[in-house]
């Protein structure tokens, strides 16, 4: 009796710190485009390659010695991946893979973001992607690259989000003007 007494005080502490140290964590939601593709086009976004660093929940940044930062009270809201996958799939107005049935693209979308991660030391926000875009038959119709560096003045997490959804609107609007400059050729 005094031994299930004594383990119903331990899970009481347990609990108790558990709730405490969840309470003081940061969330953070990537915001999403602000003038989303209203009209669906004939294109797909098949694959978003994004580095492991943002395969978690952690918002992380370089440190001054070039170390990842995880810090564990500060985190995305929603998957990151799933995150990107949407902000693009609504800046752009394609469709998504997989794809809905007799639904065959004109042109196919990979997204490869090598980096995107601010850095403290720098005190920059760092872009770094490619993109490939393809005929449903596998033709390269375009490739290109974005590498692009931000100051940051603050170094913030609020701040480091709000350059996440900067440097994605900047990215997804370069790959918008190879998607239209390949419509309009298409049509010629």
């Amino acid at each position: 009796m005094q031994l299930q007494v004594v383990w119903k005080k331990f899970f009481l502490f347990v609990l108790t710190i558990l709730l405490f140290s969840c309470a003081s964590s940061q969330y953070y939601l990537l915001p999403m485009p602000e003038n989303p593709e209203r009209e669906s086009k004939n294109y797909a976004l098949r694959y978003i390659y994004i580095p492991d660093y943002l395969q978690r929940k952690n918002i992380v940044y370089f440190t001054s010695g070039g170390e990842l930062n995880r810090d564990a009270k500060t985190m995305w809201q929603a998957d990151m991946e799933d995150n990107i996958k949407r902000f693009f799939n609504l800046q752009l107005g394609g469709k998504l893979y997989p794809l809905p049935e007799k639904f065959t693209p004109s042109v196919i979308a990979d997204i490869y973001i090598d980096d995107l991660i601010a850095n403290a030391e720098k005190k920059n926000f760092t872009l770094s992607a490619h993109w490939n875009l393809m005929s449903s038959e596998g033709e390269l119709l375009k490739e290109n690259r974005l590498l692009k560096t931000y100051p940051l003045s603050d170094f913030s997490n609020k701040n480091i989000v709000d350059f996440h959804y900067l440097a994605l609107q900047e990215l997804g609007e370069n790959i918008r003007q190879d998607l239209q400059m390949l419509s309009n050729s298409r049509k010629k």
